[in-house]
C-alpha cells in the first residue's frame, strides 16, 4: 500500500516534466508539422510543410561531443600499503571490464543511449544490476555421453564462465523513472514501464492478472527500490516472493545513477520540470519558427515560379479543349473565341 501511495504521489509531481519529455521526443522525431499552423483553406498548404532537421541535429551533435568511447575509471585506494594499491588497480580493471562487456554485448551501446537522453531531456538515468541469467548453464552428463565428451563440454563451460560478467548497465528512458523528488540524496526510485501480458505470464506464472488483460495487451509495471528493499507491482499486484511482496535486494545501495545536464535550474519551488532541461527544451518556438519560415518561402517560391491560368469563352467549347501544353517550344491550336488569362502573383 505504501509503495502504491509513493508511486501515485510521484505521478502527480512528475506530470509536467513528463509532458516536457514527450515534447522533447516529438521535436527530436520532427513530428511538429501541426505546430506550424499553415492554412488549410482554400488550399491545404499544411501538406507542403517542410520540417528542418535542426532539432535532431542539435541532439545528435551534442551526443557526438560527449566522449563516450574513452571511458575512464577512477578508484580510490583504501590505504597506502602495497596490497591496497593492488586492490585499487584490480577494482579499476574490473569496472572497466564490466563497462566494456556491456558495451560490446548490447544491440546499441547503453552509454550512447544515455548520452542521447542527456542531450534531449537533461537527465540520463542508468540502472546497474546483477543478472544471474547471464551465467551459462552448467552441462549435465547425458546418459550415453562418454567421459571425454563430457570433459570437453565442461572445459567449454568453464571458458564461457570465465568470460561472463553478469552485471548489466542499462540506460533507462527518463520518462520511465521517478526518483525521490524531495531529497537531493535520493532515498528511493520508482521505475514504471509496460510489458505485454504474454511475457509477464511466462516470467511470473503465479501472477493473478487482476485487470484481466488479454495476451496482446500491455501490463503496467511499478518497480520500487530503496537502498535496502525492492517491491515489484504488475497492475497493482506484488509479484516478488516476500512479506507483502517486499524483499531485501542486498545491493546495499540504490542500483540507479542519475546524470544531469546542468542546463536546468534548481528553482526555489524545486519543480522537476525546471531542473531537467534538454538542449531543445527552450528552443521549440524557434524551431517551429524556422521550419514555418522555410515552408512559407518554399510555397511562395512555387507560386511565383509557376503562374496559373484560366480560360474564358463558351463553356461548350472549353469542355472539348485539351489541357494547355506549357512545355518549351510547344505549338497548340486554339479556338479564336477562347482566351487564356495568365495570373501573375504579387511578389511578397
Amino acid at each position: 500500500t505504501e509503495v502504491i501511495e509513493i508511486a501515485d504521489k510521484c505521478d502527480t509531481i512528475y506530470t509536467n516534466l513528463w509532458a516536457k519529455f514527450e515534447d522533447n521526443e516529438r521535436f527530436y522525431e520532427l513530428d511538429f508539422k501541426g505546430d506550424l499552423n499553415l492554412p488549410v483553406k482554400p488550399i491545404d498548404y499544411a501538406k507542403q510543410a517542410i520540417i528542418l532537421p535542426t532539432a535532431r541535429a542539435n541532439i545528435d551533435t551534442f551526443t557526438d561531443n560527449i566522449a563516450l568511447d574513452n571511458l575512464r575509471v577512477f578508484v580510490d585506494a583504501k590505504g597506502t600499503s602495497k596490497r591496497a594499491k593492488e586492490e585499487q588497480e584490480m577494482m579499476r580493471k574490473t569496472f572497466l571490464a564490466i563497462a566494456w562487456h556491456n558495451n560490446i554485448n548490447a544491440d546499441i551501446s547503453p552509454f550512447r543511449v544515455g548520452g542521447k537522453y542527456f542531450a534531449a531531456h537533461g537527465l540520463s538515468p542508468f540502472r546497474v544490476m546483477y543478472s544471474p541469467d547471464m551465467w551459462p548453464d552448467k552441462p549435465e552428463k547425458k546418459k550415453f555421453e562418454s567421459d571425454e565428451d563430457y570433459a570437453v563440454a565442461m572445459d567449454k563451460w568453464r571458458a564461457d564462465v570465465s568470460f561472463t560478467i553478469p552485471v548489466t548497465i542499462s540506460a533507462i528512458h527518463p520518462r520511465n523513472v521517478m526518483p525521490d523528488p524531495e531529497n537531493e540524496r535520493k532515498l528511493y526510485v520508482v521505475e514504471r514501464y509496460t510489458r505485454m501480458k504474454f511475457d509477464v505470464s511466462k516470467r511470473y506464472p503465479h501472477w493473478g492478472n487482476p485487470e484481466n488483460r488479454t495476451t496482446e495487451q500491455e501490463c503496467i509495471f511499478a518497480d520500487f527500490w530503496d537502498d535496502e528493499y525492492r517491491c515489484l507491482l504488475i497492475d497493482g499486484e506484488p509479484v516478488l516472493k516476500g512479506a507483502g511482496g517486499v524483499v531485501k535486494h542486498k545491493y546495499g545501495c540504490l542500483p540507479y545513477v542519475f546524470i544531469e545536464s546542468g542546463l536546468g535550474n534548481h528553482s526555489y519551488d524545486y519543480k522537476p520540470e525546471k531542473r531537467y532541461v534538454g538542449i531543445n527544451t527552450y528552443l521549440q518556438d524557434l524551431l517551429v519558427s524556422e521550419s514555418k519560415a522555410w515552408s512559407i518561402r518554399d510555397i511562395v517560391l512555387m507560386q511565383q515560379s509557376w503562374p496559373w491560368m484560366y480560360r474564358t469563352g463558351p463553356p461548350e467549347v472549353i469542355k472539348q479543349l485539351p489541357d494547355v501544353d506549357q512545355s518549351y517550344g510547344s505549338v497548340q491550336d486554339w479556338p479564336q473565341e477562347v482566351k487564356l488569362v495568365q495570373v501573375t502573383p504579387q511578389v511578397p
